[in-house]
């Protein structure tokens, strides 16, 4: 699982829960074990005492373990602390659909098997097929169907000026580099950046001068630089094209999206998938089963 070390030592790290038996389920709502949750310790293992569950009372006949930090979470994959706000964020593979990026919380319940919005491999409901409920989070996007995210970052470079802010998130099933734009604290679009042309993305690193960099499962490294960018400027006047495992976007100014004047990259801006709280309209799936597996 990702490991994320806070400025004051704090380390948190989540813990996974894939199992298509009940009691493998249930586990994450289960305070007496680690199952699906986000544990808080300091680097030298002692437990934080401000810990949402330090020297709690019983919850639902379990003892909570004082070194979880929050729980209900299915399979994380990216755990990254936001540059600015210090705020951990952290994004959860879905079954059938239903990934989830969320805003992580001290002592909150992000729902894992009780709400979610995927669905069985075989198609049916996880659940009762409830999407939300009254005192379990609701994450602020969803993918349907699963993009399978791997790796997590707030970009805060300088090279791509206007993706400061967003998340980069890897996409594995979905086969691309996924941007999700931010403003005032509210996920407000997403694009999908070298569709179907970047291969199943695994990693995601960020460098010092702000240029992105993907590793791919067939071992294929990637990097993302601007038009600008003087190694590029020189590689069109030495040979007039690009080396194949050099992909780039445009620099210039905008709000949400990039424009198509790409290298081999399929930039295409996509409609909001922000969570709305108050009414959420439930489809069975039309996608082939095997859509979002991992």
């Amino acid at each position: 699982p990702p490991l994320c070390q806070a400025e004051d030592g704090i380390r948190d790290m989540p813990t996974g829960l894939v199992g298509s038996e009940d009691v493998y389920k249930r586990q994450a709502q289960d305070l007496g074990n680690h199952a699906g949750t986000v544990v808080r310790l300091h680097d030298d293992g002692r437990v934080p005492a401000d810990n949402p569950f330090v020297d709690s009372e019983e919850i639902d006949g379990a003892q909570p373990r004082p070194e979880i930090w929050n729980y209900g979470h299915r399979d994380p994959q990216g755990l990254y602390v936001h540059p600015e706000t210090g705020e951990l964020w952290l994004h959860d593979h879905g079954p059938r659909g239903g990934d989830e990026l969320n805003r992580l919380k001290p002592g909150a319940n992000y729902g894992w098997p009780v709400i979610s919005f995927g669905f069985e491999y075989d198609g049916g409901p996880i659940g009762m097929g409830l999407p939300m409920k009254e005192g379990m989070e609701v994450p602020l996007w969803v993918y349907v169907p699963s993009i399978a995210p791997s790796d997590l970052v707030v970009y805060d470079g300088d090279a791509f000026p206007a993706w400061r802010g967003n998340f980069l998130l890897g996409a594995m099933a979905g086969v691309h580099l996924n941007r999700l734009v931010m403003r005032d604290g509210e996920i407000i679009g997403e694009e999908r950046i070298g569709r179907y042309v970047l291969g199943r993305i695994r990693s995601v690193a960020v460098d010092a001068k702000g240029l992105v960099y993907l590793g791919s499962d067939s071992g294929r490294m990637t990097a993302l630089m601007t038009h600008s960018h003087p190694l590029l400027i020189g590689w069109r006047r030495r040979i007039g094209n690009l080396p194949q495992d050099v992909t780039f976007v445009d620099d210039g100014p905008r709000e949400g999206r990039t424009t198509g004047e790409t290298a081999g990259v399929d930039c295409c801006s996509l409609a909001s998938r922000r969570v709305e709280r108050d009414s959420y309209a439930r489809k069975k799936p039309s996608w082939p089963s095997a859509s979002g597996r991992r």
